[in-house]
């Protein structure tokens, strides 16, 4: 009732104009921080903003933690943990048919080959064979160069090295990359009138 009788005391404008709308003393909108605090008990109720942009969904991959840990191993004895955790991420990954990096697949052959962990190079090889088209030149160069270091014999991603490359030639955009890649493939067909493994009509296909 108050503030009826208020409004209806309230001046009236010049004849023809829009009634002002009056505001009540003791009754201003609130400033400054004040309206913040109104603005956040609006909002309450509404949907949560992300605050920290895509980096708060973004999933990363459960073989980066373990490889940025074999970078810092000084010997096999200090990577032992990181490598078993990295067989595990591999293998997780192999079964959901997890996407990984092409970056991380190369650190970790590299790193394998440093630190002389045939294990890991051999579970990268199984999760990596068949996804080498998800691959840049690099990292099949770093994994083939590892794989004949360490003495892999894992004849399917060898075949399947050897068709990345002749699928993908432009995916080499270095000739360190070429060297390392064609190094491997020689070290694994050491003359070119006889082949470095007997030939197989398995699963494994035919050895290069």
């Amino acid at each position: 009732q108050e503030d009826a009788a208020w409004e209806h005391a309230a001046p009236a404008g010049p004849p023809g104009a829009w009634p002002r709308k009056q505001v009540r003393p003791g009754r201003a909108r609130p400033q400054g921080d004040g309206a913040q605090a109104a603005a956040a008990n609006r909002g309450s109720g509404s949907a949560p903003q992300a605050a920290d942009g895509p980096r708060a969904t973004q999933k990363r991959s459960q073989l980066r933690a373990p490889v940025l840990a074999l970078r810092r191993a000084r010997g096999p004895a200090d990577a032992v943990s990181a490598a078993n955790s990295a067989r595990a991420a591999l293998l997780a990954a192999e079964e959901t048919d997890e996407p990984v990096d092409g970056a991380l697949l190369g650190m970790a052959a590299a790193q394998a080959a440093r630190l002389h962990l045939p294990d890991l190079l051999a579970s990268l090889l199984a999760y990596a064979w068949c996804r080498l088209a998800q691959c840049g030149g690099r990292e099949v160069a770093e994994m083939g160069s590892a794989a004949v270091k360490l003495g892999c014999q894992d004849a399917r991603f060898f075949r399947f090295v050897v068709q990345f490359c002749g699928e993908k030639p432009q995916a080499f955009a270095c000739l360190r990359d070429v060297a390392l890649v064609a190094t491997a493939l020689l070290h694994r067909c050491p003359s070119s009138g006889s082949s470095a493994t007997p030939s197989s009509s398995g699963p494994e296909g035919p050895a290069l």
